[in-house]
């Protein structure tokens, strides 16, 4: 097995590239419950619901049509899910539906403007 080389990775939205991004994080995660009983010497916990959420980010271009379709749940649009892939190569990639929780654009003078978009999940997380 070869390493994983992040320049093969992208970002895809409903079908469509977004165009211009360079990084994204998929963080995952199960919620636990304590069910400590009566007699027990430790802690002892289970796990109950598996979670995931996914920030990406890169340089604004609006005139990328889901960068401008992003932005525009957060303007005047209506709010909606989406299916997410999160690639790693052209072939291998985690997939599943997701919910836009926060957008975020930064301008610096001396450099690029820079947008990024942070998904919750809104159902269970694949891979293939």
């Amino acid at each position: 097995m070869s390493a994983t080389i992040g320049k093969d990775g992208a970002v895809v939205v409903d079908g469509s590239t977004v165009t211009f991004i360079d990084s994204w994080a998929l963080n995952m995660n199960a919620e636990t419950v304590d069910v400590t009983a009566y007699g027990d010497t430790a802690r002892v916990r289970m796990q109950t619901f598996r979670d995931w959420s996914a920030d990406i980010e890169g340089t604004l271009d609006r005139s990328d049509t889901m960068q401008a379709a992003l932005l525009d749940q957060f303007e005047d649009g209506s709010l909606s899910a989406v299916q997410l892939q999160l690639k790693t190569s052209a072939s291998a990639y985690w997939y599943g539906s997701a919910v836009l929780r926060s957008g975020s654009v930064r301008s610096r003078v001396s450099d690029r403007v820079s947008v990024s978009f942070s998904f919750d999940s809104a159902g269970g997380l694949n891979h293939t």
